[in-house]
């Protein structure tokens, strides 16, 4: 998808971060987090460090809308990623509020110029999932 290649380069050519903003890296995370794992924006951001094994590649996660727990895989390019912004926070991408959240994320398509919202990168990776044969 051209579009999520756009909005990659973005994080790295716009004004992030403000103050108290994640860094353009972990914006790149999420959206390659999103996209390999189809993940809502909610459940990325309820994810804890300590939910995320990086030597299993693999993810724990509680999906809020239908409360159902999976271990899902790791694509390799979200392991490389997510050690890349490996930190002591407890959240990988949280707290943010939902308002700083499109924001930003308004912010970084304009820089793109493309129309992409987080659900369309869920609905995106579905699609790819579905078409495997």
């Amino acid at each position: 998808m051209a579009e999520l290649d756009s909005l990659c380069v973005a994080t790295k050519q716009t004004s992030l971060p403000r103050r108290g903003d994640l860094p353009p890296w972990y914006w790149q995370t999420l959206i390659v987090l999103a996209y390999t794992t189809g993940l809502r924006r909610g459940d990325l951001y309820r994810i804890a460090w300590k939910d995320v094994d990086l030597d299993r590649r693999t993810l724990f996660v509680s999906v809020s809308k239908t409360g159902v727990e999976a271990e899902l895989p790791l694509h390799p390019a979200a392991v490389e990623h997510l050690r890349r912004i490996r930190d002591n926070r407890k959240f990988v991408f949280g707290p943010m509020s939902e308002r700083t959240f499109y924001s930003r994320w308004r912010m970084l398509k304009e820089h793109a110029q493309v129309n992409v919202m987080p659900h369309d990168i869920r609905w995106t990776a579905c699609s790819e999932v579905d078409n495997v044969e």
